[in-house]
């Protein structure tokens, strides 16, 4: 029995060091993510200020929906950035990313590689993503091989990106509803 503990204390005096260093060693990597930020209302499109003009109309008819209650009102707006500005608004919490493999420049760090195969064999593709560059953030995208199929592809997933956000912000609001927790609400 002896033996065995002292086989055990020789065991973890060796792995030590290890794991000292490994801590050192990552220490200055931030393993956490920042809180995604931005206005209720406000989803931030990222493309090209070229692709935008083509876009703008079609992608503001599916996403821009109005919601008749007590007054007419936008469900959302949308707002536009080209990836060179986009900065720390990479934090935002709602964010529709379209780009084409032509001028790529964050669809690399959104899409899956088995996607990205499928983007250089041709075909189009829609992601939805969660916690990309931030907690509690969405980043739900469009991307084609090149600018022109683009356009098409709006019109194919426009139902999707609005219901993607429109979960989102109804389970925001459940978490709100809920805060104090589900058990006491009807204590």
């Amino acid at each position: 029995m002896a033996a065995y503990v002292k086989k055990i204390f020789a065991t973890l005096f060796m792995l030590l060091p290890s794991l000292v260093i490994l801590t050192v060693a990552c220490g200055d990597l931030d393993w956490k993510k920042p809180k995604a930020f931005g206005r209720q209302r406000e989803i931030l499109v990222i493309c090209d200020d070229k692709l935008w003009e083509e876009i703008e109309i079609p992608l503001r008819k599916q996403v821009e929906r109005t919601l008749r209650a007590v007054r007419s009102e936008k469900v959302f707006v949308l707002a536009q950035v080209t990836a060179e500005k986009v900065q720390h608004y990479k934090e935002w919490d709602k964010i529709i990313l379209i780009e084409s493999l032509e001028s790529a420049k964050l669809l690399n760090f959104v899409a899956p590689d088995s996607a990205m195969s499928k983007l250089r064999e041709g075909e189009g593709l829609f992601f939805n993503q969660i916690d990309v560059w931030a907690d509690n953030q969405r980043v739900v995208g469009l991307a084609a091989p090149k600018n022109e199929e683009i356009l098409r592809l709006v019109a194919a997933h426009g139902d999707r990106i609005y219901n993607a956000f429109i979960r989102q912000v109804e389970n925001q609001e459940l978490f709100r509803m809920f805060f104090t927790g589900r058990d006491t609400l009807l204590a």
